[in-house]
């Protein structure tokens, strides 16, 4: 991409900072729509034989990528999500999906041509996924809740748009036209929206973006939540993939329908987390649990029943998919928080959530038909939602929220403070910044005294400023449009100069000065 194709791209991004956080939208809609066979399967399969199939081998394969790219070197991390690479990606995934409608049952129904498509589609889309967290992990707790609203919303208005598409089909029978164009077409949209620099995510802005990277440590709590996602996403797949084998492909698009028609109420739901100013406390880990109490209460519905269908059904599906969004969430205010590697923590994230669904597949498949011939339907939910309920429990005694989201160091806010605070959305930056009011510029003026007495570089000194005024790390790097690494990186060597241990340290030495050379005036 040559320079005027790069500025025209960042014109986006100017003029619309959430392009490149809808890429996830995209991501979701694109699965969907796979998921449910309305982009490539033909309408007379008479089971869900090869839908199953493709949730195997897509998801496998992007759980196997996830958990090996988070064991890579820095080194080979860095490149990942570089644009290049991930416009690549984009073309790989467009290419996969190609292979996937050929190679399906209407059309050739070649076996091999249709897993490598699986493949492609799999390993292509965790590369899509790393550049969306990264730019995630960016954001503030509310303005993170309010980004993934917003995907959520453009997730069911872009597959609303494919089952309203024109049913003019290539061949009789299969899939029309429009929803092979949009089935090919999203993965290149996808990693277009996912490269455009956004002032939300400020590392994309950088001339050569690099993706941001972090030693912040992984928790205990966090590898026990990991574990309780896997076990989520186990048993709600287990159940999904066993309905989905035994339905026929239109009701699996009903399914999916309803399914996707349910993120609207989940998107209103964060909205209103996002902006309420009395959910600020809010525990991260009595939501995990309210969601493992829903899916318990599935369980229950189908062990009364003794057959898996209906609203149970959909409840169960309902809570996967708000399983998924928290999981997401959690990653984002891990890395936000921690600054843990973005890459090791959404691929161990990313890759048990996936991993416990592809075990949930293969256990809902080949082993649960076989142990309903033991015992009863009844018999089996009852006991897994004793299970669910059982580790919701563990779960509320020994995990807490507050070590899990804790700051790295101690002049940082908490994750209670930053949603007591108001929404900043982001500024697009400019060179040429403006001093501020004129009744701070006398402060500024004093601060600056100080900086040069005690050798502050330029950038150092306008972040001395800053903090002496009481801004945050965080504001200050939305402010002068840099990653938090970088200010935290000035802010350290600011105190270790005056001699200040902390933010707040700092604040007070400098308004001392600041009161002693007026007096001194």
């Amino acid at each position: 991409m040559d320079e005027r194709e790069r500025n025209t791209v960042a014109r986006f991004g100017k003029l619309w900072p959430s392009l490149p956080f809808l890429a996830t939208g995209l991501s979701l809609a694109w699965n969907d729509i796979a998921f449910s066979g309305a982009g490539w399967l033909s309408a007379t399969e008479s089971n869900g034989a090869n839908i199953t199939l493709l949730y195997l081998y897509f998801n496998g394969t992007f759980a196997l990528a996830c958990l090996a790219v988070a064991l890579l070197p820095r080194r080979f991390r860095l490149p990942l999500i570089r644009p290049r690479i991930v416009r690549i990606a984009g073309m790989t995934a467009a290419f996969g999906a190609l292979l996937i409608i050929l190679a399906g049952p209407f059309y050739l129904d070649a076996v091999l041509p249709f897993n490598i498509g699986c493949v492609l589609m799999g390993v292509s889309s965790m590369v899509i996924m790393l550049r969306c967290a990264s730019a995630y992990s960016q954001l503030a707790p509310r303005q993170l809740l309010l980004y993934l609203a917003l995907a959520q919303i453009a997730e069911v208005f872009v597959y609303q748009l494919n089952m309203c598409a024109p049913p003019g089909l290539a061949v009789e029978g299969g899939p029309s036209l429009a929803s092979i164009v949009i089935c090919i077409g999203l993965p290149l949209l996808m990693a277009f929206f996912a490269t455009i620099p956004s002032p939300a995510a400020p590392f994309t802005m950088q001339k050569n973006p690099q993706m941001p990277e972090a030693n912040g440590a992984i928790t205990r709590g966090f590898v026990a939540i990991l574990a309780v996602f896997f076990l989520l996403a186990f048993v709600s797949s287990t159940i999904n993939i066993n309905a989905i084998s035994q339905s026929n492909p239109a009701d699996t698009l009903i399914s999916t329908n309803i399914t996707t028609l349910l993120r609207i109420p989940v998107a209103l739901a964060f909205i209103y987390i996002a902006i309420s100013p009395r959910l600020a406390s809010l525990d991260v880990v009595k939501v995990i649990w309210v969601f493992m109490l829903l899916l318990a209460m599935s369980f229950v519905g189908l062990a009364l029943l003794s057959a898996a269908g209906g609203i149970w059904q959909q409840l169960n599906n309902i809570c996967y998919t708000v399983a998924g969004l928290v999981n997401w969430c959690i990653l984002s205010l891990v890395v936000y928080q921690r600054h843990t590697s973005v890459v090791r923590t959404f691929g161990l994230g990313q890759g048990l959530f996936l991993a416990g669904c592809v075990t949930g597949c293969y256990w809902g498949v080949n082993v649960l038909p076989n142990l309903l011939q033991i015992v009863s339907p009844a018999e089996f939910f009852g006991a897994t939602a004793v299970v669910v309920l059982l580790v919701a429990v563990l779960m509320m005694i020994f995990i807490d929220s507050n070590a899990l989201f804790a700051p790295a160091s101690q002049e940082e806010e908490t994750l209670e403070e930053m949603m007591q605070q108001r929404i900043i959305m982001p500024q697009i930056c400019t060179e040429d910044e403006s001093e501020g009011p004129a009744e701070r510029r006398p402060f500024r003026t004093a601060m600056e005294q100080v900086a040069a007495a005690h050798q502050l570089t330029q950038r150092e000194t306008e972040i001395f400023v800053m903090l002496a005024r009481g801004l945050t790390v965080n504001a200050i790097a939305e402010q002068l449009c840099l990653s938090r690494n970088t200010v935290r990186t000035h802010a350290h060597a600011v105190y270790s100069k005056l001699g200040v241990h902390s933010r707040e340290e700092l604040m007070k030495d400098a308004r001392l000065r600041y009161n002693a050379e007026k007096s001194f005036v």
